[in-house]
């Protein structure tokens, strides 16, 4: 057990580093497969003891080791994130097969993508919901009944919302959609209230503190099917 969680510490901070790339990197279009990483302040070429996830962070006191401006702290936490998310992959699905953890570490890795960037744009690239929704869905085609329960009770949701509002809400996005069905698929039918629930909960506390009403709302999925797995571990 030992062994598995330093595992999969590693495996999380690697793939936490390799997300911080992929989010800076795509929307601007740039060469992600073999163009070297930088400094996003002085563009230096990073030298492989600057790009130790977390350690070079750390070490280097949040700051760049040429221009020593200060780095965004986004790094280390999409870093520390990534690690701890992937630590509890064994506690979480250890005991119920392979399929389940591959699907739980592609879920955990595209969604921290997609968190980031609907944060920070409110745009997501689609490809990054379609292959933890295609992972899913042909791992667990079996739960579909947890997936029909989580959007039909969402979309009832959202409908009566935006009849209140006569029609001047608009919350949810398409890629929205896709991304409650890909989370829905790794939980079981009788958490998926407890799920909307808690999601819910997180969107309206951060529409009341940053008095929005757009919603970058995969974050708050991606939050809400975290916390759900973690409540049915403890209940």
């Amino acid at each position: 057990m030992i062994y598995m969680v330093f595992f999969c510490m590693l495996l999380g901070a690697t793939l936490g580093s390799f997300a911080n790339m992929l989010v800076w990197r795509l929307p601007r279009q740039e060469n992600w497969i073999t163009g070297h990483s930088y400094c996003p302040n002085c563009e230096h070429e990073l030298e492989p003891l600057d790009l130790i996830p977390i350690i070079s962070y750390i070490a280097l006191g949040g700051k760049c080791r040429y221009c020593h401006k200060p780095i965004s702290p986004r790094y280390l936490i999409i870093e520390l994130l990534m690690t701890g998310l992937f630590v509890l992959c064994p506690i979480l699905y250890g005991s119920l097969g392979l399929h389940y953890t591959v699907a739980y570490a592609v879920t955990v890795f595209f969604f921290m993508c997609l968190s980031v960037w609907d944060m920070e744009t409110m745009e997501v690239p689609a490809l990054f919901l379609y292959i933890p929704l295609a992972v899913n869905a042909f791992l667990f085609y079996h739960n579909y009944m947890a997936v029909l329960l989580a959007l039909g009770t969402f979309t009832i949701a959202y409908l009566l919302l935006w009849l209140y509002h006569r029609g001047t809400v608009h919350l949810v996005g398409d890629g929205d959609i896709y991304a409650i069905a890909a989370l829905a698929f790794l939980l079981p039918p009788q958490s998926v209230m407890y799920f909307l629930i808690i999601t819910c909960f997180f969107a309206l506390v951060y529409a009341i503190l940053r008095k929005s009403d757009k919603l970058p709302m995969i974050p708050f999925l991606f939050a809400g099917y975290i916390v759900t797995m973690l409540l049915l571990l403890v209940l």
